[in-house]
């Protein structure tokens, strides 16, 4: 009987240490895995839409159609193609930005809900 007695004031030891300590962790080293995710995340769809690429080369024609009216069509095409892969990562980056907010505001509005949840049970 004393075995159970240890084994289950160790395990209501152990929940209540994990409950005191999580939003240190949450707030600490979890933001900074947060804002290296965040950042990992940018920079991956920058490269997976390839805005440095077709920036790069703006100005070269496509085709090798060096005369002018190649040249114009070719900046065209790519300055709209840049145009919408930067509203793609403008979007994307709207979203990880919601994303990062949550995150941070989620154990805020766990304990607001459940102190709205106990004032309501007591009242």
């Amino acid at each position: 009987m004393i075995r159970g007695a240890t084994v289950t004031s160790r395990a209501f030891l152990t929940q209540g240490f994990e409950t005191l300590t999580t939003p240190l962790w949450w707030y600490s080293f979890g933001i900074v895995w947060l804002l290296g995710a965040v950042k990992n995340s940018a920079v991956a769809t920058w490269e997976h839409l390839g805005v440095g690429l077709w920036a790069r080369n703006l100005f070269v024609p496509m085709y090798g159609q060096s005369d002018i009216w190649g040249r114009i069509i070719s900046f065209i095409v790519r300055f709209v193609n840049v145009i919408f892969r930067l509203i793609g990562m403008a979007l994307w980056m709207v979203v990880l930005m919601a994303c990062a907010i949550v995150w941070c505001a989620g154990p805020l509005a766990a304990l607001v809900l459940l102190y709205v949840g106990v004032v309501r049970l007591v009242a």
